[in-house]
């Protein structure tokens, strides 16, 4: 047993026989609360900071997974460019002139519908739009060996535009389109 220890314990007797002052346990009540509030606080900022951490490694986390999907989602273009050797703004061009031809060519089955000059007219246009077509395959051929052929590009949407040409000649002429 160390001194002090055994002190107390042979002097026990001096130590029980007193009392606290009155208001002691009220001071001692008062001063438990203000510590457990205390140490509340003190244990509650960790969790605090915690949950804040997490939340920002949350968002941070979830602007990285959408900036990555999103790459990964418009990174199937580029694929797509590279198999059919076109880029985006050359597809985009197509895709507008082919809509083009297929307005003029509904225009033209309505003129033929209506207007009795203009009987064969969707065929002949047919005709006319499958030799195009017959190009464009060779010119999109060309365009994958060399992607970054600039006449040949060019060719390809003059082509596109020479079918709508074609079509509106046609219309244009209307029902007096007999060649």
């Amino acid at each position: 047993m160390e001194p002090l220890e055994k002190y107390v314990t042979e002097n026990r007797h001096l130590f029980d026989d007193a009392e606290p002052d009155p208001g002691h346990f009220k001071r001692f009540e008062a001063r438990l609360a203000r510590e457990e509030r205390k140490s509340y606080l003190r244990s509650s900022r960790p969790v605090m900071m915690r949950i804040a951490a997490s939340l920002v490694l949350l968002l941070a986390l979830s602007f990285v997974l959408t900036y990555v999907a999103r790459q990964n989602f418009f990174g199937l273009f580029p694929q797509k460019q590279s198999a059919s050797g076109l880029s985006a703004e050359v597809r985009d061009a197509l895709s507008y002139y082919d809509g083009r031809v297929q307005d003029r060519m509904i225009e033209i089955r309505n003129m033929e519908k209506s207007c009795p000059g203009a009987k064969n007219l969707s065929a002949r246009a047919q005709n006319q739009l499958n030799a195009l077509n017959l190009e464009t395959d060779d010119l999109k051929n060309t365009l994958k060996n060399n992607p970054d052929n600039e006449k040949v590009i060019a060719a390809l949407i003059r082509n596109q535009q020479m079918k709508e040409t074609i079509l509106d000649n046609m219309i244009s002429k209307g029902c007096n389109n007999n060649h």
